[in-house]
């Protein structure tokens, strides 16, 4: 793994937390590993195993090797039937307001970037409090640890099936060193979590935007065939590799 310079950014499932890192010497944004998974709850209820040989796998982006990295080789996505995904993202508050509407612009547009791939998300205005959002951005000044970024969601099978919920989705405006984050570098922060909300694990391809340590410029064919790929899969599916 290259770990030049970067923004870690990090993520739990089911109890899996991301989080986003910074490296003082570069502005892009990168993910640490997950925490590890709970028991497989297919072992009370039954899910679907999938097999992806070889051939599979080099065609499925790098969903075989981001389940393997992650330690769950499962697909967690959110389950058929989902209407889409309703997002807040409010302004950030203790900045100057040009850069607060700059900051709220960028990280709405990281999002947007996966719209429609494969679930329609609709942005909720920041000040309609009477409406709940899936997705609500919490922002913060920074974080410990070098982290710019973090979200957290819980995943569970009941009798019903699988069953994916947003905890939380954390994005600083500043590094830990005090340092103002780059909008742009915080648009890619913004459209990796994303990736996670929507069950992306990490990408072994640093031009990916869901790459441990995200160098990349833009969302790529890989980034969205590997979503694709695992939203083609049984929600909570165990996918075995040979």
């Amino acid at each position: 793994m290259r770990r030049s310079t970067a923004l870690l950014v990090v993520a739990v499932l089911a109890g899996l937390l991301w989080t986003s890192r910074s490296n003082p010497t570069d502005p892009a944004a990168a993910d640490a590993a997950p925490a590890a998974a709970p028991p497989p709850a297919a072992a009370v209820f039954a899910l679907d195993t999938v097999v992806f040989d070889a051939g599979r796998c080099a065609d499925s982006g790098y969903l075989c090797e981001g389940l393997a990295a992650e330690g769950e080789s499962r697909a967690i996505r959110w389950p058929d039937g989902t209407p889409g995904l309703s997002v807040r993202v409010p302004l950030p508050e203790g900045v100057d307001p040009a850069v607060a509407d700059e900051l709220q612009r960028q990280a709405a547009a990281g999002i947007r970037e996966w719209q429609g791939r494969p679930l329609p998300l609709t942005l909720l205005p920041p000040a309609a409090r009477d409406q709940t959002a899936d997705v609500e951005v919490h922002w913060v000044r920074s974080l410990t640890d070098d982290r710019v970024g973090q979200a957290a969601v819980r995943w569970r099978v009941g009798p019903e099936g699988a069953e994916l919920a947003v905890l939380d989705f954390v994005l600083a405006t500043h590094r830990p060193d005090g340092t103002p984050l780059d909008p742009h570098r915080l648009r890619l922060t913004a459209a990796h979590e994303m990736g996670h909300v929507l069950g992306l694990p990490h990408s072994d391809h640093e031009d990916d935007v869901m790459y441990t340590f995200n160098t990349a410029t833009r969302l790529t064919f890989r980034d969205f065939r590997t979503l694709e790929v695992l939203y083609s899969l049984p929600a909570g599916a165990l996918v075995l590799t040979r």
